[in-house]
């Protein structure tokens, strides 16, 4: 989904931080999510991220900051500040709405469009069947998202068979002396 949806929830993932400010992927992501909050006034926002790479604000207290910028008053905002990637995103906001949402309400991700692949591949590996709503991604940053993203799908899937590879490697080097 790329438009704006009904939701009882949003959670917007995190992209990192440029020096504490938002940068032009996270910034359309925020921007997706105000568009989808404009249509249903009364869901509330999850914005997700810890501190990251020497970075002194939260992903998270960076994304209200914009948010309530962009006329999202701050009690429909929810901060979760621990999660350092997609996974722990989707794993920390699940523990937390299990605490508050309710088993009917609808639960959309709001990411970036080289993301959702990701992004809907970690939701089905933890269970979850919330929707995905996509943001552009700025045509300059294409490219270079797409490549990160899919560096990041082989490190976090295929982490464990490299790590035999390698493993298997070194053991025929040792035998072949």
């Amino acid at each position: 989904l790329s438009r704006p949806v009904k939701a009882d929830y949003l959670i917007v993932l995190g992209a990192g931080l440029r020096h504490g400010k938002v940068p032009p992927v996270l910034a359309a992501r925020l921007q997706q999510a105000v568009a989808c909050w404009n249509s249903n006034r009364n869901a509330t926002i999850i914005v997700t991220g810890g501190i990251l790479r020497g970075e002194k604000l939260s992903e998270a207290k960076a994304m209200a900051k914009y948010l309530t910028t962009h006329g999202i008053p701050q009690d429909r905002i929810v901060l979760e500040e621990q999660a350092m990637n997609t996974w722990d995103n989707l794993q920390k906001c699940q523990k937390l709405l299990q605490k508050q949402a309710e088993p009917r309400q609808k639960i959309i991700v709001v990411t970036s469009s080289f993301h959702v692949f990701r992004a809907y591949n970690y939701l089905r590996k933890l269970k979850l069947y919330w929707s995905i709503v996509s943001s552009n991604t700025p045509w300059k940053l294409q490219p270079l998202t797409v490549i990160r993203d899919y560096l990041g799908i082989i490190r976090d899937h295929y982490r464990s068979w490299l790590a035999i590879l390698f493993v298997l490697l070194v053991i025929v080097e040792l035998l072949e002396r």
